[in-house]
């Protein structure tokens, strides 16, 4: 579907709502600044949109933790691992000191593999990882916690949410040239210049 017409208002349209939810955010008028990214976030087509879901983005944003069988050489995820204590023989109680040792049961060869000789593997999410998912806006609560806690988690979430937004308009562009051989005009709104 090309964007020829729809582009120029939607540029514009883009760099005011940009400087609305800033400017009302930085007057802590943080209903104010919401509407202006889920404004932007509207001007986006489908195929651009980012997802306001708490659940997907704690989902691709979770640190993923595997642990690696010796034995077989295969990485388990950890939901898929259940740590016990096996009681020792005796001639391993009196070498060791210890009557139960902590193993774990691989479930792709189906062995004992003690705790202490496996390796733990944490992967981490890359930087800057685009997920073109935000979680859903932090609320007010009642209470003195929340005159401390809610600016900054807000604060989060808005720098959060705006990145997202800009990463896809930023792809919107790239192809709206690709379409038409040119970038976007912008035929209405100018941002003041911030002194």
């Amino acid at each position: 579907m090309g964007k020829s017409g729809y582009l120029p208002d939607i540029s514009s349209a883009f760099a005011f709502w940009r400087s609305y939810a800033v400017n009302c955010f930085d007057h802590k008028n943080y209903n104010g600044a919401t509407s202006g990214l889920h404004n932007i976030n509207s001007l986006l087509t489908e195929d651009y949109i980012i997802s306001v879901d708490t659940n997907k983005y704690n989902t691709q944003t979770a640190e993923n933790i595997f642990y690696h069988c010796g034995l077989c050489g295969k990485e388990i995820q950890s939901s898929n691992v259940k740590v016990s204590d096996i009681l020792l023989t005796p001639e391993e109680q009196i070498i060791s000191g210890k009557k139960t040792i902590k193993k774990w049961r691989c479930v792709v060869c189906g062995k004992w593999v003690a705790l202490h000789r496996t390796s733990i593997i944490k992967t981490r999410n890359e930087s800057p990882y685009y997920r073109r998912v935000v979680p859903e806006c932090p609320t007010h609560t009642v209470g003195l916690a929340d005159r401390l806690n809610f600016p900054p988690m807000f604060g989060v979430w808005f720098y959060n949410f705006l990145e997202e937004l800009q990463h896809a308009l930023a792809l919107y562009r790239i192809e709206y040239i690709a379409q038409n051989g040119e970038d976007m005009q912008d035929i209405g709104f100018k941002e003041k210049e911030v002194s």
